[in-house]
């Protein structure tokens, strides 16, 4: 199974999860490994953790990055799995803040990897 039909099963976060895929995906290519219950992407500054048996839930997982406190209190970082910091998205409203954690992890992913600030 691929992440996009895991994040079909979402009945009211589907097109938000399938935009953050989309949007993390712009970023860098790269590919969703699935790694015990996330869904990494690899080159590794994203995650994901689509829960849909018993309670409908997207999990974004990113690098622990500072934040605007605007945007924390949109959607808030808790503890998460490896070195990841865990933000539950339960709505749409969210979906601009998701973005803004996403980039701001691939920004700090890539000045790990490079040495140097990302090129607009």
């Amino acid at each position: 199974m691929s992440i996009e039909n895991e994040i079909e099963r979402l009945t009211d976060l589907k097109h938000v999860g399938l935009a953050l895929l989309q949007f993390s995906r712009s970023l860098r290519p790269g590919e969703f490994k699935k790694k015990s219950a996330a869904w990494i992407y690899f080159p590794n500054f994203v995650g994901f953790e689509v829960r849909y048996k018993r309670v409908q839930r997207l999990n974004l997982l990113v690098r622990p990055v500072p934040m605007t406190p605007e945007v924390q209190k949109v959607l808030t970082l808790y503890a998460g799995p490896q070195s990841y910091r865990r933000a539950e998205i339960g709505s749409a409203r969210q979906l601009a803040a998701a973005c803004i954690y996403i980039e701001a992890s691939w920004r700090d992913w890539y000045r790990h990897i490079f040495h140097e600030d990302p090129k607009e």
